[in-house]
């Protein structure tokens, strides 16, 4: 159709019957914009339109479509009423396209709104919701220096670590507590230096996560003897590591693209725990005098480190396998001694620090591998 024509051939109509734009509009029920509209060739009447048009001027539809008069047409009425017949599908097939892309607007606005609530409730719920910590404590008849603790949403393992005794007596009763307004609530309290806990939300069978930060500034280690003599000590924890990052920095891939290997799969440490003594989530295994101490903990899929404390060298490495970092210090760790943090991802041959992550390939192979 030609917009054009049609609004020229109404506007002709609408002259040789006398009427002006606004009796027009009056007789046919729209308004003077409409009629506007049309005579300029911007839009085209409806079917509605079209039959008082018709009716009115005493034309057919056909010849308002063509845009001029045609006696064959105008006398032909089983034409006009195909023609009518064909636009009132084609306004039928209009208004089903116009239905369906409103229920698709409403469907992919429905899914904008739900997913970034579900984006906003996971953001919510899990970021800022683990937290590594390493613990210390210090008195004059003892020291702690290997301790864990991670939190999560759902569970807590509390790992105490190595207690070297500095007065040659034996342990009779570890304790756990911590003050509350100078009132003592009791933790833990068992017949062994290997202290482990695993605690989980709702049950606060030792630790009460809601209270998670208080706790931590007010925890305390009490040993008692087996002469009964008694000492503690506030422990303390300094956080390594909590999930606050937006995003994951993908790891630098070398070579001709070809491979898929990366630049540290070199140092990718495999082991197995065959030959330590397990118990719930975490492995031990003690050699030569205890001069060596090995130490792996599966807490959960995001979370895994193995522990080497070599006394004779003077070396402690701690291995975090979920994000491929070792850290070496010396052994004992005093508070103002700086650790040395190796990215697995980015170290290569040349690089100095190198010797660490042979040093403690050689412990694992040793002493870990089948």
């Amino acid at each position: 159709m030609n917009k054009e024509k049609i609004g020229s051939f109404i506007k002709q109509l609408r002259i040789e019957n006398e009427l002006s734009q606004n009796e027009l509009a009056d007789k046919i029920n729209v308004s003077r914009q409409a009629i506007s509209q049309w005579e300029r060739g911007i839009n085209t009447p409806d079917l509605e339109a079209l039959q008082d048009l018709s009716n009115l001027f005493n034309v057919s539809i056909n010849e308002i479509l063509i845009g001029k008069k045609e006696s064959l047409l105008n006398s032909n009425e089983d034409f006009n009423n195909i023609t009518i017949s064909i636009l009132q599908e084609n306004e039928q097939k209009m208004v089903k396209i116009k239905k369906l892309k409103k229920a698709f607007l409403i469907a992919t606005a429905t899914s904008l709104i739900v997913s970034f609530a579900f984006l906003l409730y996971y953001f919510i719920s899990f970021y800022n919701s683990i937290k590594v910590y390493t613990m210390y404590a210090r008195s004059d008849s003892f020291e702690i220096d290997e301790g864990l603790f991670i939190t999560s949403k759902s569970d807590i393992f509390f790992r105490l670590g190595n207690i070297d005794i500095l007065n040659n007596k034996k342990i009779k009763y570890v304790q756990l507590y911590y003050l509350d307004n100078n009132k003592e609530t009791l933790i833990y309290q068992k017949d062994t230096n290997d202290v482990f806990i695993k605690d989980t939300y709702g049950y606060n069978e030792f630790f009460d996560i809601d209270n998670m930060k208080y706790i931590t500034n007010h925890l305390y280690i009490r040993i008692i003897f087996d002469d009964n003599e008694k000492e503690e000590t506030k422990i303390e924890f300094v956080e390594e590591y909590t999930n606050k990052s937006f995003f994951i920095n993908k790891k630098k891939r070398i070579g001709d693209g070809k491979t898929t290997s990366t630049k540290h799969d070199n140092y990718i440490i495999p082991f197995s725990t065959k030959k330590m003594f397990c118990e719930n989530d975490s492995c031990t295994l003690t050699i030569d005098n205890e001069d060596l101490f090995i130490s792996y903990f599966d807490m959960s899929e995001e979370i895994k480190i193995l522990k080497i404390t070599d006394k004779k060298n003077n070396l402690m490495f701690e291995y975090y396998a979920n994000y491929e970092e070792l850290q070496v210090s010396k052994y004992p760790r005093q508070d103002n001694d700086e650790r040395l943090s190796l990215s697995l991802q980015t170290i290569n041959q040349e690089d100095e620090k190198y010797k660490y992550v042979e040093m403690f390939k050689k412990y694992v192979y040793k002493y870990l591998n089948s």
